[in-house]
């Protein structure tokens, strides 16, 4: 049969091995020394070994209390362990955080500067950084495998969701820098009927797609697409390589290829609302840190 033995048991036989004295481990302990030494005699029996020898002036640990001294120990020092880490868990700094993030949002700005401080702040939380368009970001926070994202709110957010505004990007053009246009400052959009460009994939974001597409359509420009690509990394590449031109959230500016212009277009009014979302019923301590870190970033608290 197995014993059944209690940490409060182990916190007291410790106490009186240390000390090899019963008055003084009771007083140690804040307990009689009657009722201590009742609960040492009940874990004896509760095993069914003689854990201490008694001695005319104190008592001396047996061969099996050698033994049991050393594993009581471990236990008692493994349950400190768990409740440290239980109690930084509950505080936010340790567990596990899964962030998600549009490629636009990672070069500057409250991204950036969050990710660094709260990885110097919890280095115990095991981060974790997913690049995704925004719509699949928001598809995954709505589901509960993403804590929160980066991202633009182009896309429905879910009514599940909260959202914190970080700031405003837009659309300008992109060209090759050695193009007829590439230092022009008064581009309309009616100046670039009959030329080829490269496109955002719809399924990515298909309401800034539509957005941006009835824009343009809009000032009757005709669309010829020869490229499609998923984001504005890629969207450069392709420009700087001759491709086509197209059109390029303006985060990407310090980012662009060496040969490739970024152009305001004078009748392209589009703003880029990015946000970062969770969900309102997400309860995790290390997200709430994190949203409260990243508040003070954006001047909403104080630090």
């Amino acid at each position: 049969m197995e014993a059944s033995v209690e940490l409060r048991h182990l916190k007291y036989f410790l106490a009186v091995a240390a000390r090899e004295n019963m008055r003084r481990a009771a007083g140690e302990l804040g307990i009689a020394q009657p009722a201590l030494s009742r609960q040492i005699a009940d874990l004896e029996r509760e095993m069914g070994v003689q854990l201490f020898e008694r001695l005319p002036r104190g008592l001396r640990l047996s061969p099996g209390g050698m033994a049991f001294q050393i594993e009581a120990q471990k236990i008692m020092d493994d349950m400190g362990t768990a409740v440290s880490a239980a109690r930084r868990a509950a505080r936010g700094e340790a567990g596990s955080l899964q962030i998600g993030f549009v490629d636009a949002a990672s070069w500057r700005g409250a991204f950036p500067k969050s990710v660094h401080r709260y990885r110097s702040q919890f280095p115990k939380v095991s981060l974790h950084l997913l690049p995704m368009a925004s719509a699949e970001q928001l598809s995954r926070i709505g589901c509960g495998d993403l804590d929160g994202g980066f991202c633009y709110s182009f896309e429905t957010i879910p009514s599940e969701c909260e959202n914190m505004p970080l700031r405003f990007d837009k659309m300008l053009l992109g060209v090759p820098q050695t193009y007829r246009w590439g230092k022009r400052r008064d581009l309309r959009l009616k100046d670039l009927s009959d030329e080829p460009f490269i496109w955002y994939r719809r399924s990515d974001a298909p309401r800034f797609h539509d957005a941006l597409l009835q824009t343009i359509t809009a000032a009757g420009l005709p669309m010829q697409i020869v490229q499609e690509v998923t984001n504005g990394t890629s969207m450069l590449s392709l420009i700087s390589a001759g491709i086509g031109l197209g059109f390029v959230n303006s985060a990407l500016t310090d980012r662009k290829p060496r040969h490739v212009a970024l152009l305001p277009v004078r009748d392209l009014s589009l703003d880029l609302p990015l946000v970062f979302v969770w969900r309102k019923d997400n309860n995790a301590a290390t997200l709430k840190r994190y949203i409260h870190l990243l508040q003070t970033i954006v001047g909403l608290v104080q630090p």
